[in-house]
């Protein structure tokens, strides 16, 4: 019987805290990493490369040298601050959340568009920081369609449709079988509500989410709700 994924949330503060909580509520065993002790975590950033894509269970280095292993990565938003050199995840996701060309690291805590250190696409919505209290929210809603997701409960649309929602166009595939990074759109669909200031952004972004996850739960129903990413560890 394949096992459901053991999560690592890399990140500190409250919005890790709330992921961790949201992800344990789902079901799902998930442990904190780094939180108010700044040290480098042991996570190369090539494991997060769109070329490297299925090289799990992922190796985890705490504040004590221990390494542990993991099947899934959540990385929140506050890492940036935290950890100098942080792992980088592609800024282009589907709903914030999921990047279209890497499976098994998620993000949380950010509303979808370019990364602080990224520079604006052509017609992207503007960027900046959010209020801690709204980027808890998004961390509490974007932690529980994760819970979701990787139990089963709710199916990922197709690679394009994430691709169209997330403002880029598919690319080919390389002969290996390797996917290059995908070419921007002018602009993602719902990048009208997201250029609205912040709590109204949020607020346009939490109705987006609830509708896309009703979406999924039907197409989980229908695919006969299929585990999308099993644990790769053996239990002990």
């Amino acid at each position: 019987m394949a096992q459901l994924p053991r999560v690592a949330v890399l990140g500190g503060g409250r919005t890790a805290d709330v992921t961790v909580s949201a992800l344990v509520d789902s079901g799902l065993h998930a442990r904190l990493f780094v939180g108010d002790r700044i040290h480098p975590v042991g996570i190369h950033p090539d494991a997060l490369h769109p070329d490297a894509a299925g090289r799990r269970p992922f190796d985890i280095q705490d504040n004590e040298r221990q390494v542990t292993q993991w099947d899934v990565v959540v990385l929140t938003d506050d890492l940036d601050d935290l950890v100098l050199g942080s792992p980088a995840i592609s800024s282009s996701l589907f709903g914030g959340v999921f990047d279209p060309e890497t499976e098994g690291v998620y993000r949380c805590g950010r509303l979808p568009g370019p990364g602080p250190r990224a520079a604006p696409r052509p017609g992207a919505a503007p960027t900046g920081p959010l209020a801690v209290a709204d980027a808890v929210r998004l961390a509490d809603a974007q932690s529980r369609w994760i819970g979701e997701y990787l139990r089963g409960r709710y199916l990922l649309p197709p690679r394009s449709a994430m691709l169209a929602a997330a403002g880029l166009t598919a690319t080919r595939r390389t002969a290996t079988g390797s996917a290059s990074w995908p070419r921007p759109r002018s602009e993602a669909p719902h990048a009208r509500w997201l250029r609205a200031p912040g709590q109204t952004a949020v607020r346009g972004y939490l109705r987006w989410l609830g509708a896309e996850l009703r979406r999924g739960r039907a197409r989980a129903a229908e695919g006969g709700y299929p585990l999308p990413v099993p644990s790769l560890i053996a239990a002990s």
